[in-house]
């Protein structure tokens, strides 16, 4: 790479300190220190996260929250005797203990990944708008809605 000296205007030697022209010293720091911020700033830039690390996992996250509340769905049937036969041999606990805990613990699987992935996947969304991000908030809303009707229906069963 030649460059020009900006005194005489003559082309320079690859590396010169020195024109060989004029006498004048060559301005080559500024070059070097310009060079060096750059990559240094390609370097900081390699070592980021990808802005989509975090709406794959609020994807990923989604999936396994609806699909698990999907089966929890299918499952309702099965509640209410559960929760009568509970209902029934625990005199000393309130039923309303009883419910809170069982519904908690029957909607845990599906309520913590969604609750932990549509953050992720919003934040996904808001840094760089693509189909991965926009499934991962919608699939992370229907894992919270599936596990909240469970809820709800657990709380009014029995």
């Amino acid at each position: 790479m030649k460059d020009k000296c900006e005194y005489c205007g003559k082309s320079l030697k690859e590396n010169a300190d020195l024109c060989l022209n004029c006498g004048k010293l060559v301005k080559r720091e500024e070059k070097n220190r310009e060079q060096k911020e750059t990559t240094n700033i390609e370097r900081k830039s390699e070592n980021k996260i990808p802005a989509n690390g975090k709406s794959i996992a609020g994807m990923v996250l989604g999936i396994v929250a609806a699909t698990w509340s999907f089966f929890e769905l299918l499952s309702l049937s099965m509640i209410s005797p559960i929760l009568n036969e509970l209902l029934y041999y625990n005199y000393y606990t309130s039923g309303a203990i009883i419910k809170i805990s069982f519904a908690v613990g029957y909607t845990l699987f599906s309520l913590v990944p969604s609750l932990v992935g549509l953050p992720l996947s919003v934040i996904g969304y808001n840094k760089k708008k693509t189909g991965k991000n926009g499934s991962g908030i919608i699939l992370n809303t229907v894992g919270l809605a599936f596990s909240l009707i469970i809820y709800i229906y657990i709380m009014m069963c029995a």
